[in-house]
């Protein structure tokens, strides 16, 4: 399902508690998409956004994303049913972020942060999305820019990081309306987890790009890679 320009997203007249989830058919992301519908057996809603200008293998992550649901659906049809239809959105359809890329600049003062966080806070600032679950984990260089002003937030058997209100005005810009599920877990610790708990198989089919040399190469398993230089991915 593709977003317009200027739609609302709107669960309230749902019962049911969504998980809002940034979705990439990556590792991180994937582990919680797991997580939520094997073990927490919550509702899923994944969001996806597409950056032809900076990421060439949108159709690459799509296609991993429905194998992966495919697989889901075969071993626990009860799971597949807790992921709602994948909803996309063309960056391009975003409005003016100029506050976001201005606390971006500023926040790029004190280390590398990458330009994705800009357009992941304009959605989740235009569409409405005040619990983005983002799955920023121990490894990544965002790390640093959001551990120091969160709290952790439990709630009937789930847990998360969301910022506190004394974060800085530019982390707040960036990632107030975000949830981070995953924020103190590496790569190797959800490895090691998704085994115990039964899923690593699936989480072996994950895909994570940024510019893919060609198009037709092999899907490679992120697990071949993370181990090596875990600070290289996102997703």
């Amino acid at each position: 399902m593709n977003l317009g320009d200027d739609s609302r997203l709107e669960n309230e007249h749902c019962p049911e508690k969504i998980n809002n989830i940034l979705w990439t058919g990556g590792w991180d992301s994937t582990f919680r998409v797991l997580d939520l519908v094997f073990r927490l057996k919550r509702s899923v809603q994944p969001f996806y956004l597409i950056d032809n200008r900076f990421r060439r293998c949108a159709d690459i992550e799509q296609e991993t994303m429905e194998r992966i649901r495919s697989i889901i659906g075969a071993r626990s049809p009860e799971a597949l049913l807790l992921i709602r239809q994948l909803v996309t959105l063309d960056i391009g359809k975003l409005g003016k972020a100029d506050d976001f890329w201005a606390a971006h600049t500023r926040l790029r003062l004190q280390g590398y942060l990458g330009k994705q966080y800009i357009f992941i806070a304009k959605f989740a600032q235009q569409y409405g999305v005040n619990d983005l679950q983002l799955s920023v984990h121990k490894d990544d260089r965002a790390y640093c820019f959001i551990r120091p002003y969160v709290k952790n937030v439990r709630d009937d058997g789930d847990e998360w990081f969301e910022l506190r209100s004394d974060a800085p005005d530019d982390v707040r810009c960036l990632f107030g309306n975000l949830r981070f599920p995953i924020l103190e877990t590496t790569k190797i610790e959800m490895e090691k987890i998704a085994k115990v708990r039964g899923y690593s198989d699936i989480l072996e089919e994950t895909w994570f790009c940024h510019t893919p040399i060609q198009k037709k190469d092999p899907l490679r398993s992120m697990s071949s890679l993370h181990l090596h230089n875990s600070r290289r991915f996102v997703s």
